[in-house]
């Protein structure tokens, strides 16, 4: 799912309580649509444990905008990098 997310590829991601009445411990699990529009979910786990890789997911998500194809080539975006002069008037 991190790769997917990564590449722009999921519509949508949810994160969903599966706790049992009866547990102490709190479980939840991630449920992801893809552009396809198959459904895919992690096992029901600790709350603090795949709250990590929600919020992975979730910044994967915003990353995967600065991936440009052009020609059929993908480029990244430099985040690093600050503009000089010559990069500038190429924007």
């Amino acid at each position: 799912m991190l790769g997917l997310a990564i590449n722009g590829l999921l519509k949508t991601v949810k994160m969903e309580n599966c706790t049992s009445k009866n547990s102490k411990i709190q479980k939840s699990k991630i449920i992801g649509i893809t552009n396809q529009g198959e459904e895919l979910e992690t096992d029901c786990i600790e709350y603090q444990r795949i709250v990590r890789t929600w919020i992975i997911i979730k910044h994967y998500e915003k990353w995967s905008k600065y991936i440009v194809i052009e020609g059929g080539e993908t480029k990244t975006a430099d985040f690093d990098i600050e503009p000089n002069a010559e990069t500038q008037q190429n924007i």
